[in-house]
């Protein structure tokens, strides 16, 4: 009997940067972190999200 083979499709990137969605919440928090610096949205949400994936501690209950 011969194996059934099950391909799996390499990752592509297509040059574009990938697209993230807010909540109202969330974007609004940017925007006053944004009027305060001045620094680009994509700038400051990418340095929140690495600061955050940094120093943040997964607990299981």
């Amino acid at each position: 009997m011969e194996k059934l083979i099950i391909r799996i499709p390499k990752s592509e990137r297509t040059g574009k940067e990938p697209v993230i969605r807010l909540n109202d919440e969330a974007m609004k928090a940017l925007e006053e972190v944004y009027k305060a610096t001045g620094l680009p949205l994509k700038q400051l949400a990418s340095k929140m999200i690495l600061y955050a994936c940094e120093n943040v501690e997964i607990v299981e209950e």
